[in-house]
């Protein structure tokens, strides 16, 4: 509770949010974290694992998390997984020639209550750190919904594995947002 107290007083000092009767508005940074980590396991290993506190969201609140992974190798496939509050969101299995780097942009919304959430995935590739040329694909958005309590704490967890030890899932870095309104 003193977390997420101490984030709403500095969301709200920092960034302008007001408070309104009872409701308070906000939008803040709760955690970004730059720092690589490497996997070529043949199992699924966390790779960051993000705590989100208790009731942080409220019925209408919403947290985004942006991050940025590079693939490498090509001799079998890499999956990355998302999941919140150990329920699975999202996962890829990334073909054995797929040596990208990649952004991934999450959205997920309480949807007026605490225990019902819409979840949103975007991807995009970048064919090389090198240049800007950016490959997005309209394949690679997907909508999920979810009834997860958010009014107890929560992790948000990033996993990979490879099918060959040959190659390797990178993650460069993300941030982690959460609006309240």
């Amino acid at each position: 509770i003193a977390m997420a107290q101490m984030a709403d007083s500095a969301a709200r000092s920092y960034l302008g949010g007001t408070a309104v009767g009872s409701r308070q508005d906000f939008a803040f940074v709760l955690v970004a974290d730059w720092a690589s980590v490497s996997t070529s396991s043949l199992t699924e290993v966390v790779m960051k694992t993000i705590s989100i506190p208790a009731n942080a969201l409220g019925a209408n609140g919403a947290l985004r998390v942006k991050l940025r992974f590079k693939l490498g190798g090509t001799a079998g496939t890499k999956t990355i997984r998302y999941y919140f509050g150990g329920s699975l969101l999202f996962g890829f299995d990334h073909a054995a020639s797929d040596a990208l780097d990649w952004e991934d942009d999450f959205l997920l919304v309480n949807d007026n209550a605490t225990n019902a959430q819409r979840a949103t995935f975007y991807r995009q590739a970048y064919s090389a750190e090198s240049t800007s040329t950016l490959r997005t694909d309209p394949t690679n958005k997907q909508h999920n919904t979810l009834a997860i309590d958010s009014t107890l704490a929560k992790d948000f967890e990033i996993r990979a594995l490879v099918a060959n030890a040959l190659d390797s899932i990178n993650v460069r870095g993300y941030f982690v947002e959460i609006v309240r309104t």
